[in-house]
């Protein structure tokens, strides 16, 4: 069964610029799917519309095996949890913890569920030590942990993450990894918009390219090895890729460059 299902999806902002064009896209439950494009490619736009934070103008989006209307979209917002790209935009209460229990109050969940689910929260994300200080004094990376917290009390089955890795430092971004890892291990699917082909490579399993609010090209991380396309889309190859183009073999991982690089200089 689809997680997603988006259907010749359009839309246009205020001033007539057309910012999705036809869009359609299948979204399996559990899959790792990255949306790549240039900036102001509608990576962004695509992504809001899947918690309907913008509804659709033209074509409809299915959710979980429900199509998003303004009557139930409170209901889809209990599934669906959006990452924006500035942590600051969710980050409001005076403490961490108190900004993780929103969500689960705001369902008028009994105080014991919110305890247990915030809880559960912080000990997935590792912020123990930050819950009782102002999200103000955090770094980047702590904001972002501490805002995907207050997603993961919501217990979402979609995870939507718009340009997530921006601006992580290497330790961060390991602990961010782990926090996705954990999650695909509980069969949450998750979708990030970025630019960072790097990571889509041997993060994804699914991969979409847009461009100007069209989608060029989707399906396997095989994609990001074709030059052309890469040229065509505003990006570039993966950095591996681009290393190992004349072996005819493309690793995702420096393990697996190794076993390449053994193997063609005989070893």
């Amino acid at each position: 069964m689809n997680a997603i299902e988006i259907n010749s999806l359009s839309y246009r902002y205020q001033d007539g610029t057309r910012a999705l064009n036809n869009v359609s896209i299948d979204i399996k439950k559990g899959s790792k799917v990255a949306i790549l494009g240039a900036n102001g490619s509608g990576k962004s736009t695509l992504l809001q519309h899947l918690n309907g934070l913008i509804m659709p103008q033209n074509g409809e989006i299915n959710i979980l095996g429900r199509i998003i209307t303004n009557s139930n979209i409170d209901e889809i917002r209990k599934d669906v949890g959006l990452l924006f790209d500035n942590p600051d935009n969710q980050l409001f209460s005076t403490t961490v913890y108190n900004d993780i229990a929103f969500g689960p109050t705001n369902l008028r969940l009994p105080k014991d569920e919110v305890k247990r689910r915030v809880d559960e929260a912080i000990r997935l994300v590792d912020i123990e030590n930050l819950k009782d200080k102002s999200p103000c004094n955090l770094s980047l990376g702590q904001k972002k942990r501490a805002a995907i917290a207050g997603l993961l009390a919501m217990n979402p089955k979609i995870l939507l993450m718009d340009e997530p890795f921006s601006g992580l430092d290497p330790i961060s971004l390991n602990q961010f990894f782990k926090i996705l890892k954990s999650l695909s291990d509980d069969g949450c699917t998750q979708l990030i918009s970025t630019h960072d082909v790097d990571i889509a490579y041997w993060w994804a399993d699914y991969i979409v390219i847009i461009q100007k609010g069209n989608i060029i090209a989707k399906g396997s991380t095989k994609l990001l090895e074709d030059k052309k396309l890469m040229k065509e889309s505003g990006l570039v190859r993966p950095t591996i890729a681009e290393i190992f183009a004349d072996t005819g073999m493309y690793p995702k991982t420096a393990k697996e460059g190794n076993r390449i690089l053994i193997k063609e200089g005989g070893i």
